[in-house]
């Protein structure tokens, strides 16, 4: 019930936002959207803050008992709840990249992410599109924020603050714009973490995961599945 609240509370925001925050920032040169971006997640977190409280609120974790999978020169223990997180993150990913392509809204999302100006003389709203993308979004942020204080067994008002920013990290290094990209961005920092703190150990662990965003911003902006220029001859409008 938590994840449904979450999830119906997180798509309504997003939509609303999108509506009132971004649609008149769309459709232009991104460094407004980008400001925009960074302001309304101080917002927010002020928001909750003020509203609900800055203390740690915490819970007792879900399904949290250790199961031993393997046993050898590294123990490999897993939690009901671990499997839970993988389970609905790959359905996210599957209905994302797989489902969503094959349904009206998905098709006028690409015609809109494509050309704006041309899916609109086609008879699309591209701010009607917009809002119901934040609206997806706003739904998909909260499923993660909600399984992940069911997991960790708690949650503050700046918890999404290093969250957003490994986010980011994941978006660059698989390239903006890409949703296959995004994927394989998350997986890159998932298991650059995983191998870090094996090998090294935690203290050094984010440090390290956001230095990535530097060495693509430098060496690769547009990341592993981005387009590094539009295709040659196309108009962009909008």
């Amino acid at each position: 019930l938590a994840i449904v609240a979450a999830v119906a509370i997180g798509g309504a925001w997003g939509g609303a936002l999108g509506r009132y925050v971004f649609a008149p920032l769309a459709f232009r040169p991104a460094q407004p959207l980008l400001i925009a971006t960074v302001g309304l997640s101080i917002a927010l977190q002020e928001f909750v803050a003020r509203s609900q409280g800055a203390r740690d609120r915490f819970l007792e974790p879900m399904f949290n008992g250790p199961r031993l999978v393997a046993d050898g020169p590294f123990t490999v223990l897993v939690t009901p709840m671990r499997l839970i997180v993988v389970g609905l993150t790959l359905s996210a990913v599957v209905g994302v990249l797989a489902v969503l392509p094959r349904t009206r809204f998905g098709r006028a999302w690409a015609a809109v992410a494509d050309d704006a100006f041309m899916a609109r003389l086609l008879g699309l709203d591209p701010v009607r599109v917009l809002i119901v993308t934040y609206a997806l979004a706003g739904a998909l942020a909260a499923l993660a924020g909600a399984v992940l204080t069911l997991a960790y067994g708690g949650t503050s008002f700046h918890m999404g603050t290093l969250l957003g920013l490994k986010a980011v990290v994941a978006a660059v290094v698989g390239g903006i714009g890409s949703l296959p990209g995004a994927v394989l961005g998350g997986l890159v920092v998932g298991v650059g973490e995983t191998v870090w703190s094996a090998v090294f150990g935690i203290e050094w662990r984010d440090a390290a995961v956001l230095s990535l965003l530097v060495v693509f911003l430098i060496f690769r902006p547009a990341g592993l599945l981005g387009a590094a220029d539009p295709p040659a001859g196309r108009d962009r409008h909008g």
